[in-house]
Order: C-alpha cells, then sequence, then structure tokens
C-alpha cells in the first residue's frame, strides 16, 4: 500500500476509535456501562488526589463541627431551638418537688355541687377557714432566691431565709374574698366600707384573669342538645392536668410558719423593719403611720 494511502488510513482509523469511545460515554441509549478510566488521569496528575482527600476530610471536619456547635447551641439555649412544654426549664422554682400533676375530671357546670359552694353555711366556712389559715408563708433559702431572681424580707434568726407565699394562695384570698362580700348577711359588712369594697374586688378580680390567662388550662367546653332548648348547651365539666393538691399544700404546710406565727410576727421576734424596729401582731392596727388604706 502507498505510504500516503496507508498515513490516510490510519488516520480515519483513529478517529473511528476515537467516536466509538465518545458514543460508548455519551450515548445515553446504551444498554451497558462504561467507567471513565480515571487511573491513567490520576497518575499523571497526583496533585488531584491529593487535593480530593484534602476536600473530603475538610468536609468532615466541617459536619461535625456544625453537629457539635448544634447540640451545644440546644443545651444552653433550649429556648431557642424548641417551644418548651415543661415550666421548670423556663425558670427555675423552689417549689419543684411540691409540684405533682394528676388527670382528674372538673365539674365547672351550674348544678355541681362540693364542699365550697353555695350559700355560707357553717360547715363552709369551716371549709374556707381551713383553705385560708394554713401555714402558707415559706422560708425560701438565699440561694433559692437567687436563682429565682427575686427578693423579700428576711427573717431575724440570721439564716439568710426570706418570707415568701406561693401565688396560688393569694389568688385563693382574693376569691375569699369576693365569696364575702357578696354574702354580708353571713359575714357583716366589711370595716373598709362600700368604696374598699369595690377597690379590692376590682383588684382581685384583675388578679384572676392574669392568673386564668397566664395558666389557661387544659379542658374544654363542650355541648350537648337538649329537649327544651333548641341552641346548643354547653357543658363546662371536662378533664383537666392538675395540680395535686392534696400533696401541694400539705408540702406548703408542713414548711411553712404556722399562721398564728405570721398573726403575731412571734412578738417581734421574726422580722423587723429597718427603720421602725421589730413587727409585732398589733402593727397589724396601727394606724399611725402612712400605708395602705385597708389591710390587705
Amino acid at each position: 500500500m502507498p505510504a500516503d494511502l496507508q498515513q490516510q488510513y490510519s488516520l480515519l482509523t483513529q478517529e473511528g476509535e476515537a467516536q466509538d469511545e465518545h458514543n460508548s460515554i455519551e450515548n445515553p441509549r446504551s444498554s451497558s456501562t462504561y467507567e471513565i478510566p480515571l487511573g491513567p488521569f490520576l497518575q499523571k496528575h497526583p496533585a488531584w488526589t491529593r487535593l480530593t482527600k484534602l476536600a473530603l476530610i475538610q468536609v468532615g471536619i466541617l459536619v461535625v463541627y456544625t453537629v457539635l456547635l448544634c447540640a451545644i447551641g440546644i443545651f444552653i439555649f433550649p429556648e431557642i431551638f424548641h417551644q418548651s412544654r415543661n415550666p421548670y426549664d423556663l425558670k427555675y422554682n423552689a417549689l419543684n418537688d411540691a409540684y405533682r400533676y394528676q388527670v382528674r375530671e372538673v365539674d365547672y357546670n351550674f348544678n355541681t355541687t362540693n364542699p365550697f359552694n353555695g350559700a355560707p353555711i357553717a360547715d363552709i366556712e369551716e371549709e374556707w377557714t381551713y383553705l385560708m389559715n394554713g401555714a402558707h408563708t415559706l422560708r425560701v433559702p438565699e440561694a433559692d432566691m437567687k436563682k429565682m431572681n427575686m427578693t423579700s424580707i428576711q427573717v431575724n434568726d440570721g439564716s439568710g431565709d426570706y418570707l415568701a407565699v406561693p401565688i396560688g394562695y393569694h389568688m385563693l384570698h382574693c376569691l375569699y374574698n369576693i365569696y364575702r362580700y357578696a354574702h354580708p348577711e353571713f359575714y357583716g359588712e366589711d370595716e373598709g366600707g362600700p368604696a374598699w369594697i369595690m377597690k379590692h374586688t376590682d383588684h382581685c378580680v384583675d388578679n384572676l384573669r392574669q392568673f386564668v390567662q397566664c395558666h389557661v388550662g387544659t379542658g374544654f367546653e363542650t355541648y350537648k342538645w337538649l329537649d327544651t332548648r333548641k341552641i346548643p348547651w354547653p357543658v363546662v365539666s371536662t378533664e383537666e392536668v392538675c395540680v395535686d393538691w392534696t400533696h401541694f399544700d400539705g408540702w406548703v404546710r408542713e414548711r411553712g410558719i404556722p399562721a398564728k406565727d405570721m398573726a403575731t410576727w412571734r412578738d417581734g421576734a421574726l422580722v423587723s423593719h429597718p427603720k421602725y424596729g421589730p413587727v409585732y401582731g398589733e402593727d397589724y392596727y396601727n394606724r399611725t403611720l402612712p400605708g395602705p388604706d385597708h389591710p390587705h
């Protein structure tokens, strides 16, 4: 074969092989799978191998750091990553051990009967007396007060303890006073007179409004049909997740200052005013100093 023809044949053969290789890689209709031979390329370019390994190592380190940062963030700032369902995750409470929860049926209906419902009689007043005259005032250690970011008045015995009353008892105090004001035929007219009754009632109603909006409750008002009415009738007896009151009240009474000591202030031994000195029981009725319109 002449040299020029042999050269042309060689060129055509090389072009054909190149075309076949191209088709075998890029032709999506091919039923066979072909791999691009990168080995020779990487052998000729070892820098690419080093860069690939370095990139993989850096990506791995980045992933590890990201996971660690997220874990630390969730631990330190849980409120940023999720809405906490446990109130003690949001704020420390010195009464944590006093709280136990239970699911129970609570009857809010008009015709409900319980020891506190109805016009005042001796038995009902006895229930209120027990509820309101327990050892509700606690001695809270200074360390707990600091954790709760609160302050109060310290007792005189050098322990550093502070006086504090769980807020639920204040709400019971408000309810009891509204109940008293609604039944002057049993309790008599309050010594503060109509102006004080109105002011105190407004205060207590607003306190209870805030308390309800803060704690909301977990139950539902539902409806039922009555033969005597065409429109739905509300049913306000519902299951609630409640604090176990017996346990809570018992826990507080066991640790609280007896009511008789709070009534007399232990004859000056419990607390002292920084300006006027020890506080005594008769100071409840001291009107010689400026103060509130009426003892709360």
